[in-house]
């Protein structure tokens, strides 16, 4: 089944920055996995945590950039590897939404993955680097 990795960079706010180095240091780690670590911890201690509504951040974000009512695919955390450095990324289970009203498949096009991308870095503040589809 294809996946679709959405990769993310550095921050892009220096009081964040400074934040995860303070964390470095408090818990003995390099920068990248106090990095990392907030980035699941914003996963799944807020992103993934459902609304009044039932509804996910991910549901939210795809309305947006799809502009449509969709169930978006399955969403996990990772890391990749760039120039020695570990970073995060969302891996999507599928590569296609579902619309809610009629159940007919969305493909996730490469314009609604980069929407997702910016308005996720516009809120979150780490660097959307893009994607990947595998």
């Amino acid at each position: 089944m294809p996946k679709i990795e959405v990769r993310f960079g550095n921050s892009i706010a220096r009081e964040f920055e400074e934040f995860i180095a303070n964390k470095a240091i408090e818990w003995d780690c390099s920068f990248d996995l106090a990095y990392t670590h907030s980035f699941k911890n914003l996963l799944t201690n807020t992103l993934l945590k459902k609304n009044k509504d039932g509804e996910t951040y991910f549901d939210l974000a795809f309305l947006i950039a799809s502009e449509k009512h969709v169930i978006p695919p399955k969403v996990k955390f990772a890391v990749y590897e760039h120039n020695a450095f570990k970073l995060p990324m969302f891996v999507l289970d599928k590569d296609y939404l579902i619309e809610k009203i009629n159940r007919k498949k969305l493909p996730l096009s490469d314009q609604i993955l980069n929407d997702f991308g910016v308005f996720f870095e516009e809120n979150f503040d780490f660097e959307y680097v893009g994607f990947i589809r595998l």
